[in-house]
């Protein structure tokens, strides 16, 4: 379907009311006035004007090497600069740094100011607390560094700049010949022109070929259409949203001419500066000319002041045609439609009245951000909101995508169809008046795809958001694949694909969530994915299931977050395929335990469960089962009388969940203690062999920490198990506290260990806490039979799982996230008879090395940090993974806890991923 832009077109008459008065500046060459009328003033040679959403103005007063601002009842203050030449004051405020000859200004939707401060070949951005810093460019003048940081990027003329609506920051570098553009990320590239190849050539094909002689200017009107003066070749040219740029003003030839017809057949004389107004005119300052000119919507030329070729100063409080300008040159507009012009030589600033009419700007926002579909296809749809009579089109829309409907104007509904895809993944960013939408697409010939494994539960929406890590433990690149699933009780098939919106922390803002059932993205060797739900806190909870392909060693896990308390717990990615899973449970003094389960294959399964108190008797009734649905989820609080087993209240013991011959299922316990439902997840317990294994981390006493040791008899006979501490550091017998809440007895023993033994199926809990001083070690278990289970560390009304770790892995990793003030802990313990040394590397979220390193611990030994504060600083306000390599014969055990921002300090597991 070919869609050309469609806009509404109004007509702007010229009133008679319009005139034409002196704003800024006393005609005198000089620096005053500050705090004072800006008319009392005196400036010398304001080049570039720029005005914010709230009326002020902003002129680049260039031989005082400041910029200056003119609030809206017309008081002038120096907003940036010291007013001597230099160049100083990054990082600190605006009014204290020097600037070498500004030459433009221009202002972007967020309210930061940007200045182009010309003879140090940088643009500088002021923020609103009025802090300065270099956001382009470098001491260089020679034009190099696309597609690398902006800040490292030299630049010739750096002269004009100009904001889209996504905030993305374009530079015109007229000794370059050439625009550039900084992304929201700091990336700078070549937006349009040839670097230093002035001329004249392009129109009609893409900006990026075309040639230009000294751009001057640069404006956006309300659709995204980039408008630059071609100062040399005595043109304004346009380049649309798809990158191609064309003549709009001006025949090439150095003269006055044309009023009253096409403007791309007028003569300009060297133009300045453009500026659009919300019906779509084109304002130029003519400057050779000594006129200002309008090129309307519809492309006709007109004068709307000066005398055309006459200098001088005159005219002031009187019609605009009848006024005199002395080389006119920066041009802006402000929302009632006043003009503000740079009557350079004249050392003023002057103000057009009523000039630029029309009805208020289009303005657009989309629901979402764009829609991601299977291989199959299907329907989208994305709900535009806008002004009466304002319409949202897409041109050049790839040939998968039909568009079934797009609203005649004003609000409405864009419905569009995806075809089937039977190639590889494919995606198309549909860009529509300045916005952009995308719509991705599985491919039916992604090839090597596995299934790893799922995740058991998720939510979001009403009060919870749910993130995903993915993280590619190979040294090859990935693709993976992640699906949703709703649960049973909102989605009666229990198996429907979830849509769920999803936003993507590692990428620049997206104009709004991509909703998706499932998705694929690229993972490169040891690189991690992060995508969180971002959907409404108004609307009910959606429950779910998630499920992973990929095609090499992707692995991961979820956390989800309850928004106004913080807390937050783990979902890992369950990759075994036991014959069952076992949750420990204690529902006594007001502990509750929630619990999810999923059914991970195509076809329904009935899913048998077995319960037993912490004696090891089953209390189960017989045939007692679970029915799922294709990809089916569910979930409950373990004592409800309704949705649960009743039978488990106010008891501690196991409940286990028998896989379907041939299925694979994957289980989470949730834990909720009171008095504050502190969120810790249970892990789920299966394929229990008789190596025991060891706990990374333990904390007893102090100011509060305690640490419960759960250990159950998984085997069908009794057993004995040792549990045996070692302290921090040293890996020396640590004496614990032990008491016995089964017994309902406190401390009744003082050990480096302990020996127990249990029933089949039976369960034990000890507690450890009430020191002086904080305790902290490791501890390992040993057994002859089937005994597993893991810790639960409490402080401060918080609890985080430690798993039991017996898998003897060669490596694990652990994901960080240190960004929006999340800390991240570690514990790293080693069952070894004499000292070892355990390699470290740490990488950043794109696979990159930031650090290598080498833990040396004890026989024994245990230790546990913080990330940058006590260890690899290089991980502040980052991503990344860190990998513990486990020297060769010593098992390791790895633990990271999550701490969010915030006075709540929840906590919550990281799981290690093994290699």
């Amino acid at each position: 379907m070919n869609c050309r832009l469609i806009l509404p077109l109004w007509v702007a008459a010229i009133a008679s009311s319009q005139t034409i008065i002196n704003f800024a500046g006393n005609g005198t060459a000089g620096y005053s006035g500050d705090l004072g009328f800006a008319t009392q003033a005196e400036i010398n040679r304001v080049v570039g004007l720029a005005s914010d959403a709230s009326g002020n103005i902003y002129l680049a007063d260039q031989n005082n090497n400041v910029v200056r601002k003119v609030d809206t009842i017309g008081t002038i203050t120096t907003f940036a600069g010291t007013g001597v030449p230099g160049f100083s004051g990054d990082q600190g405020p605006a009014t204290s740094a020097q600037f070498n000859g500004p030459t433009g200004v221009c202002v972007a939707p967020s309210g930061v100011v940007y200045v182009n401060d010309q003879g140090n070949h940088r643009v500088r951005a002021v923020a609103t607390n009025g802090t300065i810093e270099t956001i382009a460019g470098s001491a260089s003048t020679v034009t190099s560094g696309d597609s690398g940081p902006a800040t490292a990027a030299g630049m010739v003329i750096p002269i004009r700049c100009a904001v889209d609506s996504s905030g993305n920051l374009f530079i015109v570098d007229q000794g370059a010949s050439v625009i550039r553009k900084v992304n929201t990320s700091g990336t700078i590239t070549t937006f349009a022109g040839i670097n230093n190849a002035p001329g004249f050539s392009g129109d009609n094909g893409p900006a990026t070929l075309a040639e230009m002689n000294n751009p001057t200017a640069a404006s956006f009107d309300s659709v995204g259409n980039l408008y630059v003066t071609d100062q040399f070749n005595h043109r304004i040219r346009k380049i649309d949203t798809n990158g191609i740029i064309t003549t709009v003003a001006g025949n090439g030839v150095p003269a006055f001419g044309g009023d009253g017809g096409p403007a791309i057949s007028a003569s300009l004389n060297f133009p300045g500066e453009t500026v659009i107004d919300s019906a779509g005119n084109l304002f130029i300052v003519d400057t050779v000319n000594q006129v200002i000119r309008k090129v309307t919507a519809e492309g006709t030329i007109s004068t709307v002041a000066g005398i055309p070729g006459t200098t001088g100063i005159g005219g002031n409080n009187g019609p605009p045609l009848q006024a005199q300008f002395n080389n006119p040159f920066a041009l802006t507009l402000n929302t009632p439609g006043n003009l503000y012009v740079s009557d350079t030589n004249n050392n003023r600033v002057r103000k057009l009245t009523s000039v630029a009419t029309g009805p208020p700007p289009c303005t657009y926002a989309l629901s979402s951000g764009g829609q991601a579909f299977p291989s199959s296809g299907g329907n989208g749809s994305v709900s535009v909101t806008t002004g009466p009579g304002c319409v949202w089109t897409v041109p050049n829309i790839p040939v998968w995508i039909t568009i079934s409907a797009f609203p005649s104007g004003g609000n409405g509904t864009v419905t569009y169809q995806v075809g089937n895809n039977m190639g590889g993944d494919r995606s198309a960013a549909l860009i529509g008046n300045g916005i952009s939408y995308t719509v991705e697409q599985q491919g039916g010939l992604v090839s090597n795809l596995n299934f790893p494994g799922s995740m058991a539960h998720l939510a979001t929406e009403e009060n919870w958001t749910t993130t995903f890590t993915l993280f590619n433990k190979s040294v090859f690149a990935a693709t993976s694949r992640l699906s949703f699933f709703g649960d049973a009780a909102v989605d009666p098939t229990g198996n429907g694909p979830l849509l769920l919106p999803l936003t993507f922390p590692q990428q620049p803002p997206a104009p709004g969530p991509l909703l998706a059932t499932t998705f694929d993205r690229p993972l490169a060797a040891k690189a991690s994915l992060i995508v969180t739900t971002a959907g409404p806190q108004n609307t009910q909870v959606l429950v779910g299931s998630a499920q992973l392909a990929s095609s090499n060693e992707v692995d991961g896990f979820a956390i989800f977050h309850q928004i106004p308390t913080g807390q937050e717990a783990v979902v890992p990615m369950e990759t075994r395929r036991a014959s069952s899973y076992l949750l420990a449970f204690d529902n006594t003094n007001g502990l509750v335990l929630g619990v999810a389960v999923q059914n991970a294959m195509a076809q329904p399964a009935v899913i048998p469960v077995t319960i037993r108190d912490d004696t090891g008797v089953v209390i189960s009734s017989p045939g007692a089962n679970i029915s799922l649905a294709a990809n089916g989820h569910t979930s409950f609080v373990l004592s409800d009388a309704t949705a649960g087993f009743p039978a488990t209240l106010d008891k501690r013991g196991t409940i286990e969940f028998d896989t379907p011959l041939d299925g694979q299922i994957s289980v989470l316990g949730l834990r909720f203690t009171p008095p504050n439902n502190a969120l810790t997840t249970i892990p789920a317990l299966a394929n229990v062999d008789t190596s025991g294994g060891s706990v990374a981390h333990l904390a007893s006493g102090g100011d509060g920490w305690q640490t419960t040791f759960v250990l159950i008899n998984t085997g069908s006979t009794a057993t004995s198990a040792t549990l045996s501490f070692f302290a921090d550091r040293t890996g020396a017998p640590l004496s614990l506290p032990l008491a016995f809440p089964q017994t309902g007895g406190g401390t009744t023993m003082t050990v480096p260990s302990f020996t127990t033994q249990l029933a089949a199926g039976a369960s034990l809990y000890i507690v450890s806490s009430g020191t002086q001083p904080l305790l902290t070690g490791s501890a390992q278990l040993s057994t002859s039979g089937n005994m597993t289970g893991f810790v639960i560390f409490r402080h401060n009304g918080q609890e985080a799982v430690v798993p039991l770790e017996s898998r003897n892995a060669t490596a694990y990793f652990i994901a960080f996230d240190n960004t929006n003030g999340t800390a991240t802990g570690i514990a790293v313990n080693a069952v070894s008879a004499g000292p070892v040394s355990i390699p470290v590397v740490v990488r950043d979220d794109a696979g990159v090395h930031l650090a290598t390193d080498t833990l040396n611990l004890a026989a024994n030994g245990h230790t546990a940090f913080t990330l940058v504060t006590d260890k690899y600083a290089a991980t502040a306000n980052l991503r990344g993974t860190i990998e513990f390599q486990a020297p060769a014969g010593v098992p390791i055990g790895v633990l990271g806890i999550r701490i969010p921002a915030g006075a709540a300090h929840t906590y919550t597991t990281l799981p290690a991923l093994a290699k």
